[in-house]
């Protein structure tokens, strides 16, 4: 063997010293300096690592693969004392031994080993390289929640996001009242982060009181109206409440819709609340066919089958002397043409933002286009248009396909007619949609523009 390439140990103890002086064990007491600056990753494009030192972290990370936690610790801890000029290598290397400390039953050492790992994560900005595996990386998590206290994690700059992880833990095992407090204080501590006032708002769910939740999600969506948890915490107390016009507006915005049996119910039960029953059709084709199958979504999915059979073929509206040509509501459309709609629908039940109407508003408008005596096509492409804010494209199909019959879609073509400067066209619509429109905060301010603009 050549002795001179391996180190001395002195060398050794050197650097053991030096590691073990660089960050202290953890505690509930103990936390990362908040006084140091952390610095921008580490860029190691050579780093100065001793081959027999690169060789021992093989070694043990291959042994924690194989199952060996004991050899694996033991020649992870001799590699990471050669890795202190190599923070990312190092940051690599105590990662892997804390893995195989846990595996080896060695509690202490692992809380030893990961408040090193937090100290050179902040301290340096280093990041395990090579990068760590998936499931590497989330084995880790789970040992930095099982075993860091969460102040610490708070106090780290690398992995802060995991103290509100531990925090969520701890929130699931407290008693409702206790998890009010916790939930206000942590409210009050990060104004900006909407996480604790929606998790406030779904304790107000539970708790019966539909109003406050409502509240909650009226207040971050004001901020951020994109916010899908918002929109599925309005859809769910708008529907506990009866507001089903909104509530359903939300929960096509929710992706819980599609996953979740209880919000599934909500939508589909407010669109059967409110009697769209073709509308409600749609949203049961976007829904899995396992969550279709569960017993109260099963029930309203019968209940809306025999409802839309006992639908009537409209006749068409009288048409005003100057209006445009309106389609009939008994057009059939070819098989092809159903099935864009029906992708159309599924597209806008999924949309969260504005930008991804482009393309089911594309498929609707093919299909208006191509059959314009389709009532159908005409009000859906309306609809999407109207979603995407496109005034004039929204009256036109709307009105293309005869005044609808729904007084969510009239409101569609007042809004659209009044914001495309037609405002007494928009009142005497709006007049007609109003007896069966459910009413809210948004529709009561376009009544109120609306019929002040086309007043005599």
């Amino acid at each position: 063997m050549n002795h001179a390439a391996r180190p001395t140990a002195r060398t050794l103890a050197a650097a053991a010293l030096l590691l073990l002086v660089a960050a202290p064990p953890l505690t509930a007491q103990t936390a990362p300096p908040q006084s140091v600056t952390p610095a921008r990753p580490v860029a190691e494009a050579a780093p100065t690592v001793h081959p027999f030192y690169v060789r021992l972290l093989d070694d043990g990370v291959y042994a924690f693969q194989q199952g060996d936690a004991e050899k694996a610790a033991n020649d992870l801890r001799l590699a990471v004392f050669g890795m202190l000029e190599a923070p990312n290598r190092l940051a690599h290397g105590l990662s892997y031994l804390a893995l195989a400390e846990a595996d080896a039953g060695e509690e202490e050492a692992v809380r030893e080993t990961l408040g090193r790992l937090i100290a050179v994560s902040d301290r340096f900005g280093a990041r395990p390289q090579p990068a760590l595996p998936a499931a590497v990386s989330a084995r880790l998590d789970e040992l930095l929640l099982a075993a860091v206290p969460e102040a610490t994690l708070a106090g780290s700059t690398t992995f802060a996001d995991l103290a509100d992880d531990k925090f969520v833990r701890r929130l699931a095992e407290l008693p409702p009242r206790e998890r009010r407090a916790a939930l206000a204080e942590k409210a009050a501590a990060a104004p900006d982060d909407p996480r604790w006032a929606l998790a406030l708002g779904e304790l107000d769910l539970e708790s019966g009181r539909a109003a406050d939740a409502a509240r909650r999600a009226a207040q971050v969506l004001g901020s951020t109206p994109d916010d899908p948890r918002a929109h599925c915490l309005a859809g769910l107390a708008g529907a506990a409440l009866g507001t089903c016009q909104p509530a359903v507006a939300s929960l096509e915005l929710c992706p819980r819709s599609r996953t979740e049996a209880e919000v599934a119910v909500a939508w589909v039960g407010c669109l059967a609340e409110l009697e769209s029953w073709r509308e409600a059709q749609a949203a049961l084709a976007t829904l899995p066919p396992a969550l279709r199958a569960e017993r109260q979504l099963s029930r309203l999915a019968e209940r809306v089958r025999r409802q839309v059979a006992r639908l009537p073929s409209t006749e068409p509206a009288a048409a005003a002397p100057d209006a445009p040509p309106q389609a009939d509501a008994g057009t059939a459309l070819p098989p092809e043409a159903e099935a864009d709609l029906t992708r159309a629908r599924q597209l806008l039940a999924g949309a969260q933002r504005q930008s991804e109407l482009a393309e089911p508003l594309r498929i609707a408008v093919g299909v208006a286009d191509a059959h314009p005596g389709s009532a159908e096509a005409q009000h859906l492409a309306g609809e999407i248009a109207y979603r995407a804010s496109r005034w004039d494209e929204a009256a036109r199909y709307l009105r293309r396909g005869g005044e609808p019959e729904r007084p969510e879609l009239r409101f569609y073509l007042a809004v659209s007619l009044f914001e495309s400067g037609d405002g007494a066209g928009a009142a005497e619509v709006l007049e007609r949609a109003l007896p069966g429109l459910p009413r809210s905060a948004f529709v009561n301010s376009y009544v109120e523009l609306i019929l002040d603009d086309g007043a005599p």
